[in-house]
């Protein structure tokens, strides 16, 4: 198969990767964008910040709703639904990962789904559901991002130790979280769960 030529090749379609590539476009330049994830967004639309503050969102309701009995306005107690709570959460990402898809097409850059590897210094394979797919760049951005790392100390194989990428996909709450990572996720996480966790264990 003939490589694909283009200017700029940016691997990764995280928050660094997709500003660069548009931003490269808007300069005029040809750019393919190359993400192995079916959603563009990285870790930080998908798994990180976002999906922590959907879900600290939805409890803020909660906060909400209790703090509006002195103005005369009293709700019940609330009963949460796991299920539907992950589903929401997943229209947001859904929603948020168009968005960025949307403005990638708008600005002529093009999108591969697949894991890429560099050839030489300027070609790179991409590893697609459809095959291998080579382009041949005068320049490359590499914006891989982060990755979840477990210590081996924690490492345990309990599925109750987790890392940011599982801890939005929970379908139980527990009645301690002690998260440990990156500042951001860790508060926004540990936050929204512990508004609603022993409701939510009630309401199961």
């Amino acid at each position: 198969m003939d490589p694909t030529k283009t200017e700029i090749v940016v691997l990764g379609a995280g928050p660094g990767g997709y500003a660069a590539a548009f931003y490269a476009a808007d300069l005029g330049k040809k750019v393919i964008l190359v993400e192995q994830d079916k959603r563009l967004g990285g870790v930080c639309l998908n798994r990180g910040c976002i999906p922590s503050k959907a879900l600290l969102h939805a409890t803020h309701q909660i906060a909400a709703a209790k703090e509006s009995d002195h103005r005369g306005i009293t709700f019940g107690a609330p009963a949460i639904d796991l299920a539907k709570l992950r589903a929401w959460k997943e229209s947001v990402l859904a929603k948020l990962s168009g968005g960025v898809a949307q403005l990638a097409k708008l600005r002529g850059v093009q999108i591969w789904n697949g894991r890429g590897h560099f050839q030489d210094s300027h070609t790179l394979r991409v590893e697609t559901g459809e095959g291998q797919k080579f382009v041949q760049y005068d320049h490359a951005i590499v914006a891989v991002g982060s990755k979840s790392a477990m210590p081996k100390a924690f490492d345990l194989g309990n599925p109750r130790v987790m890392t940011s990428r599982e801890a939005p996909t929970l379908t139980w709450c527990g009645r301690s979280w002690p998260p440990r990572g990156r500042r951001s996720r860790k508060f926004a996480s540990r936050a929204g769960w512990r508004r609603w966790r022993r409701r939510a264990n009630k309401s199961m």
